[in-house]
């Protein structure tokens, strides 16, 4: 093997010592850039990993606020459906005792009507017609307050327009 490198000249041994030194160095060159580049890169996924952990716990804290806000939105319509019912059957009965009162105001004819006089037929029309209309107005604020109890619901469970805090 060495007959074979006197052979070659000098120069050229030279020339090949040296692209085989810059091919190294090179080499060397471009693996502590990889290295590099490679750290960078792992800065940069830990950095992504830890705005992600950010983002589910800050989505985590207003999902557990929404879902609070929704519960207490909930329970406070349910009181409001009960006082409402209650309201509802206090006007029912409110309606019942005044149709009482009337029908012993209206009935003091006896069971024949043939004895009443026009204004007595007047008068148990317009009671009737006044007891109609209460009904019919206790029916339509119940319906109206309940409109309204669920659109406090929905305003009370609908989630705040702020920005989350990071």
């Amino acid at each position: 093997m060495l007959v074979l490198l006197e052979l070659i000249p000098k120069w050229a041994l030279a020339l090949l010592l040296a692209a085989a030194l810059a091919t190294a160095g090179k080499l060397e060159w471009d693996s502590h850039e990889t290295a590099r580049e490679l750290e960078k890169k792992e800065a940069y996924v830990a950095q992504l990993e830890a705005t992600i952990a950010n983002a589910n716990a800050v989505s985590a804290r207003v999902h557990a606020e929404n879902e609070v806000r929704v519960r207490e939105a909930t329970d406070a319509a349910a009181r409001r459906q009960r006082d409402l019912m209650a309201d509802v059957a206090h006007a029912d009965d409110e309606l019942s005792r005044l149709h009482a009162l009337v029908s012993l105001y209206t009935d003091n004819a006896g069971p024949g009507t043939s004895d009443r006089t026009p204004a007595d037929h007047y008068t148990a029309t317009f009671a009737e017609l006044l007891l109609q209309c209460g009904e019919r107005y206790t029916a339509v604020a119940a319906a109206a307050d309940g409109h309204a109890s669920d659109v406090k619901t929905l305003v009370d469970a609908w989630p705040a327009a702020k920005a989350p805090v990071e």
